[in-house]
C-alpha cells in the first residue's frame, strides 16, 4: 500500500486560494475541483457548483509545487497522483495525463469534534430511541459490528460518534492510514492507541501487533479490502470493535466480506467468520424529510438531506445456523418488543445492563457527554 505523506500546514488564503472560503466554512465537508468546475458539499445545501474561475493554470501550477515540495513527491506523467495529510484535511491531486478533462483536485475535511450528538439524532430522526439505546449499549458492552453504507454517508462520523461511550479503563487501539478519529479528544482520560498504517506497517502486522499488546478494543476506521479478514479473525479471539465498509444492503454483507477478502478466498470459511466474529451491522442512507418532521428541527440543526439508519440486524454467533435478526429495516423499528440472541444478551448482562434497548442517556439528552462534546466544539 502506499503510505500517504503528512504535512504541517495551516488553512490560509495565501495557500488554498479559490478553496480557502469553503475550507473554513463549518458546513462544508467536501471540495471537489473535477473537469474544469469546483463541486463543494454542504451539509445544508448539499453539492453544488461555484463560480471556479479563479482557478487559474497559473493557481494550479503554484498550489500543486507546493503540495510536492512538502510532501517531497513527484508529480508527473510517471507519478500522476498526490496524497497529503494535513491536520483536519486530506488533499487528493491527480495529473491531467490520466484525467482526462484536466487537473483534479480533492479535498476531504475531518474534524476533531462529532458531527452528531443524542438530541441532533433524535431531532432529525436518525434512528428511533430505542435503536439509539441499543448501539450506545452495544458500544458500552463491547459488541462486535459493521458500519456500512454508500461513499458520503457519514459512515466514519458514526463510528466516531460510539467511540466516546468506550470505557475509559478499557485499552483502545485504532487503527487508521489517515487520522480521522482523534479519539483523544472524543474520549479524553482514556487508554489508548492510535496505529498510523503506513507501507512498512500494513493492517496484518499492526493488528497482530494489538493482539499482543493485550488490548481490549480493536477499532479499523475503514477496511477496503483483504484487512478485513484479519479485522474479523482479531475480533473473533474476544478483542471487541467495530469498523466500516461500503455497503448498501445488509443482506449484501457476507458476499461483499468474501469480495473484499480477495480472490482465492474460501468463501464458506469467510462467512462463518463472519457470523462468529460480529454481532450487529448497519446501514446508513440518506432521505429529506417531510416539512413537518422539518418544523420539529432546530433551524440550527437542519440540513440538506438526513442521513439515518436504514437497516439493523444482529447476528446468533451461539449455533452453527446462520441466523440474522431485523432490527431495523427501511428506517423503521421491526417490532417494539424484540428478542435478542443469547450471545448478545450475555454480553449486556455481563456490564450491568439490564434492557439493551434502553440507556438513560437517550431518554434524558444532554447529560455529560453532550455537554463536553459542546465543549470540545466551542474549544
Amino acid at each position: 500500500m502506499e503510505t500517504i505523506n503528512q504535512i504541517d500546514i495551516d488553512i490560509t488564503e495565501d495557500v488554498f486560494g479559490p478553496f480557502y472560503q469553503y475550507l473554513i466554512d463549518p458546513n462544508v465537508v467536501n471540495v471537489d475541483y473535477s473537469a474544469g468546475s469546483l463541486w463543494v458539499d454542504d451539509l445544508t445545501k448539499g453539492v453544488f457548483n461555484v463560480s471556479s474561475d479563479d482557478i487559474t493554470q497559473l493557481f494550479l501550477n503554484r498550489f500543486c509545487n507546493k503540495m510536492c515540495n512538502m510532501t517531497n513527491q513527484s508529480f508527473n506523467a510517471e507519478h500522476p497522483t498526490l496524497e497529503a495529510e494535513a491536520p483536519y484535511l486530506r488533499i487528493t491531486i491527480v495529473h491531467e495525463c490520466v484525467s482526462m478533462y484536466g487537473r483534479t483536485i480533492v479535498i476531504r475535511k475531518t474534524k476533531a469534534s462529532l458531527r452528531h450528538t443524542i438530541s441532533s439524532m433524535l431531532y432529525t430522526k436518525y434512528c428511533e430511541p430505542q435503536v439509539l439505546s441499543f448501539l450506545i449499549n452495544a458500544c458500552i458492552a463491547g459488541l462486535n459490528g459493521i458500519y456500512g453504507g454508500k461513499i458520503g454517508m457519514g459512515k466514519t462520523e458514526l463510528l466516531k460518534f460510539f467511540l466516546q461511550f468506550i470505557p475509559k479503563n478499557q485499552k483502545t487501539v485504532i487503527l487508521e492510514d489517515t487520522r480521522e478519529a482523534y479519539y483523544d479528544q472524543i474520549n479524553p482520560g482514556a487508554y489508548f492507541n492510535d496505529f498510523r498504517i503506513t507501507e512498512k506497517f500494513g493492517y496484518d502486522k499492526a493488528i497482530r501487533t494489538v493482539l499482543r499488546s493485550n488490548a481490549d478494543r480493536l477499532y479499523l476506521i475503514e477496511a477496503r479490502g483483504r484487512e478485513i479478514t484479519s479485522i474479523l479473525e482479531a475480533w473473533s479471539t474476544g478483542t471487541a470493535g467495530t469498523t466500516t465498509i461500503h455497503l448498501d444492503d445488509v443482506h449484501k454483507l457476507s458476499s461483499r466480506v468474501v469480495s473484499m477478502a480477495g480472490d482465492g478466498a474460501d468463501a464458506d470459511r469467510i462467512k462463518r467468520l463472519l457470523y462468529d466474529a460480529i454481532d450487529f451491522a448497519i446501514v446508513i442512507s440518506r432521505r429529506k424529510l417531510s416539512e413537518e418532521d422539518e418544523k420539529n428541527i432546530p433551524k440550527e440543526q437542519r440540513v440538506y438531506s438526513y442521513r439515518y439508519i436504514d437497516q439493523l440486524y444482529v447476528y446468533d454467533n451461539s449455533d452453527s445456523a446462520l441466523i440474522t435478526y431485523p432490527i431495523v429495516e427501511n428506517g423503521r423499528l421491526v417490532s417494539s418488543d424484540i428478542d435478542l440472541p443469547e450471545s448478545i444478551l450475555r454480553k449486556m448482562e455481563r456490564t450491568g445492563i439490564e434492557n439493551p434497548f434502553y440507556n438513560p442517556l437517550v431518554y434524558n439528552p444532554g447529560g455529560t457527554n453532550e455537554k463536553r462534546q459542546e465543549n470540545i466544539e466551542t474549544a
